[in-house]
């Protein structure tokens, strides 16, 4: 089909509601220029308390024809409520940034804005509509089913004593994100997680996430969590607590956990830009963990892992290779390590070698206790 212009039109009739038959027209333009596709594609949104840092978002702008796309400009336009929204092209990155700054808004409210992105493409310029929720401050606000394993992101999930656990709410800082140092401490710039009345020790704290580590003493069972930010005191909200809830690591890639070969590759599908290649029969596997509870020796909670003597998990912990066996059932091996990463905490990993037996493609990984718990399914390549 040539480049151009071609219309039609769909009828619809037969209908007893007379609004239903009708003609619609449809016009189709065929182009050899790009086409720029937007990830969000549609209104972004920024809710801020007064007196928080600014907030940052970035849309992805994809081709979705031929040729070549090129960003040339992005021109944020403010409708009311002062200039609180600029743009960016940031290098390196395909799209653009948007930036709502409360400090910029006139009073609490509800502003709206958009963002004018001119390109090469044959749809363009594209308008990005943005809308910015602007509020007065109060005390921190952790979100329902806030609470998450670091790894699984699964609001409602189980946390195990000693865990990394993501917060996710509103106002935790009103200032810059802070990052921990090991050994961690409980405050980072006047914020603290508090984990039935316990300070938990903390990796990182922002406006809207928190990371921190349960205590290895928690009580098991039903518990709460609350954040308090400069002495206020924020809301409350339910978790439970178990002794062990193992959670593999994700990659981010596909289904496939944070599982390194011997030569620090991903056993995963060869991936350009990636160390990558598929494990075989008799490699040795390190995988990375969260959640298996207290160790032998005994550590505390964001203290240093240490590496002489390690901190083994005590009691013992499997890895099930899914569905490979010539039976055709899942193939349990006993880990050669099962402990704490040393120099880290909270962070585990299990050196585990690659049975026999094992199909091509891909193959299920599930860490098993002997206490009957296990992890959600990550995934491996295998040749």
């Amino acid at each position: 089909m040539a480049e151009g212009n071609y219309t039609g039109t769909i009828v619809t009739s037969g209908s007893n509601f007379a609004a239903d038959n009708k003609s619609t027209p449809v016009t189709l333009h065929v182009t050899s220029q790009p086409i720029a596709r937007l990830t969000p594609n549609g209104l972004v949104t920024f809710r801020l308390a007064q007196g928080s840092p600014k907030s940052t978002q970035f849309v992805t702008i994809a081709n979705g024809g031929l040729g070549t796309l090129s960003i040339t400009g992005a021109t944020a336009t403010n409708a009311a409520g002062g200039n609180w929204l600029t743009a960016a092209m940031p290098s390196g990155f395909s799209g653009i940034s948007l930036t709502a700054d409360p400090a910029a808004a006139t009073a609490p409210g509800i502003y709206q804005g958009s963002v004018a992105v001119t390109t090469n493409a044959a749809n363009g310029p594209i308008a990005v509509p943005v809308q910015f929720e602007v509020f007065a401050a109060t005390a921190p606000v952790t979100f329902y089913g806030g609470a998450v394993n670091n790894s699984a992101a699964e609001a409602g999930d189980v946390l195990a004593q000693g865990t990394i656990v993501a917060l996710f709410g509103e106002q935790f800082t009103l200032g810059d994100p802070q990052q921990g140092t090991l050994p961690l401490t409980t405050d980072l710039a006047a914020t603290r997680v508090f984990v039935n009345d316990q300070p938990a020790p903390l990796f990182y704290s922002s406006y809207g996430q928190i990371n921190f580590q349960v205590p290895y003493n928690a009580a098991t069972g039903a518990g709460v969590l609350r954040v308090d930010r400069s002495g206020q005191r924020g809301n409350s909200i339910s978790v439970t607590i178990a002794a062990r809830a193992p959670r593999i690591l994700k990659l981010g890639i596909g289904r496939y956990g944070i599982i390194v070969n011997q030569d620090l590759s991903f056993p995963i599908p060869t991936t350009p830009g990636i160390p990558s290649r598929p494990a075989k029969a008799g490699d040795v596997l390190v995988i990375y963990a969260i959640g298996l509870g207290q160790t032998s020796p005994a550590v505390t909670e964001g203290a240093v892992a240490p590496s002489n003597p390690l901190a083994t998990v005590p009691s013992i912990v499997k890895v099930l290779f899914g569905g490979g066996g010539f039976s055709g059932e899942p193939i349990a091996v006993t880990p050669m390590f099962a402990g704490l990463n040393p120099g880290y905490a909270g962070l585990y990993q299990i050196n585990v070698s690659v049975p026999l037996g094992l199909p091509p493609g891909e193959t299920p990984v599930i860490l098993l206790g002997d206490d009957g718990t296990f992890s959600k399914t990550s995934y491996i390549a295998v040749q």
